[in-house]
């Protein structure tokens, strides 16, 4: 706002008076500049901030900018799906997030729980799916539109590479119209081309239980039972190339030869960060972890004894992190300060506990079950500060990060709203819903 000026006689006109006035300017002499009321040009800098995503204040008249950081929010349960625009502020400065609903999309189609992801472009959204007839599917629809992309009839996909041009799971084919049968196999999304995985000589049966990618997409670890000879299964670890299917090298989990007739056939968890891998087969069965060994034509994995029960593992920036039935560790595997770093201690319960950590590693989401209550809760733990995991109020199991680490989404507890929140555990808004919902995700992040 410019000082009141002074007429030729000098009389001081008031402040309310806002007049042209003469000025000298770059343009010369008698150029004519107006001078706008403080209310006015507040409320232009409004309207142009909402057009290029940025909050701005005036606080005594300085203009303080604050970004917003973009993503898309998809929430799945039943036949319906759930998608909005979402522009969250870091450290929830501006209160609730601006949210726009982008789509509410009804299918004949049920979708699965905690079978859905966004692929790394953040464009398009994964679900696994089951059609009236019960027939699993794996659907990729444009996440704005809607519009279905691609089909594979897979009855799941264990993991899609980090560029999203690739995915691994089992593959649903027919025999006469009515037997079924399920082959593993990796698919490229680009193309829809499917590659059938051979069994290797000497195997009778394969099944594939999980897989995951390495951080540069070119190679898979995959967990799979064999059937070798008699009546017991043996479980592997294989490393794949992610492009022919190859099997590079394989290594027998230790101690996790099962009868046909086990209830429980899968891992809580399997991770590859290109290095090692970590798999745990629940708290009845000991983790187990492997360092990879490569050379020009060939590679090993290397067995590291551990034996110890472990209820969900994750690997990230060469810290481990293990989840047992009393307490959650968090390992350094290699250089100076080898062995445990953090611990949290944690109630035993009939609902074992899980975790993951944070995309740069300096936090860890806890899901663990309170008396009196038929979910878990999530704690939120910041190895940084040292302290102990504060719970998220509100939510419940299980959250997902954005891939920038800032922010996470996750259930209500009623389970008709996403909430999500940023790493200081405080709340910054919730998205309603009018159904019942089963899985929430968030997107990587999109722009300012």
């Amino acid at each position: 706002r410019r000082p009141p000026s002074r007429g030729v006689q000098g009389e001081r006109r008031p402040d309310s008076s806002f007049v042209p006035v003469e000025a000298a300017s770059p343009r010369g002499v008698g150029a004519s500049t107006q001078v706008v009321h403080p209310d006015m040009a507040a409320a232009r800098l409004r309207q142009l901030a909402r057009c290029v995503g940025l909050q701005v204040y005036l606080h005594n008249m300085v203009l303080n900018y604050i970004p917003l950081r973009r993503y898309l929010v998809a929430a799945m349960g039943g036949s319906v799906d759930y998608v909005w625009d979402v522009a969250v502020s870091p450290g929830g400065v501006l209160g609730e997030p601006y949210a726009a609903l982008v789509r509410k999309q009804e299918t004949d189609e049920q979708a699965c729980t905690n079978s859905a992801q966004f692929l790394p472009d953040s464009e398009m959204l994964m679900a696994q799916v089951r059609s009236a007839n019960f027939l699993p599917d794996t659907v990729f629809r444009a996440a704005r539109s809607g519009k279905e992309l691609r089909r594979l009839h897979a009855s799941s996909v264990a993991a899609v590479s980090p560029r999203g041009d690739l995915a691994v799971g089992d593959s649903l084919h027919q025999l006469n119209g009515s037997s079924r049968f399920f082959h593993e196999a990796i698919w490229n999304l680009s193309t829809g081309e499917e590659i059938l995985m051979s069994i290797p000589d000497g195997i009778l049966e394969r099944t594939l239980i999980g897989a995951a990618f390495s951080p540069s997409g070119e190679t898979l670890t995959a967990y799979v039972r064999r059937t070798l000879t008699g009546p017991r299964h043996h479980r592997y670890v294989e490393l794949w190339n992610a492009h022919s299917g190859e099997v590079l090298c394989s290594a027998e989990v230790p101690g996790t030869e099962i009868v046909p007739w086990d209830v429980f056939d899968g891992p809580r968890s399997i991770m590859f960060d290109g290095k090692a891998v970590a798999v745990c087969a629940g708290s009845e069965q000991a983790s187990a972890f492997f360092n990879l060994r490569q050379w020009p034509g060939g590679c090993e994995l290397i067995s590291t004894p551990d034996g110890r029960p472990c209820n969900d593992v994750s690997l990230r920036g060469g810290l481990r992190l293990r989840v047992q039935d009393e307490h959650v560790d968090v390992e350094r595997m290699g250089g100076a300060g080898v062995g445990i770093t953090h611990r949290a201690f944690l109630r035993r319960t009939d609902l074992p506990s899980k975790a993951v950590f944070s995309p740069d590693a300096r936090h860890v989401l806890i899901g663990q079950k309170l008396p009196g209550e038929s979910q878990r809760s999530v704690f939120l733990w910041t190895l940084t500060e040292g302290g102990e995991p504060q719970l998220v109020k509100r939510m419940c199991w299980r959250p997902s990060f954005s891939a920038d680490g800032m922010f996470f989404a996750g259930l209500a507890r009623n389970r008709r709203s996403v909430l999500l929140s940023d790493l200081g555990g405080g709340p910054l808004g919730s998205l309603d819903t009018e159904q019942e919902i089963t899985v929430a995700i968030i997107s990587d992040h999109r722009g300012w």
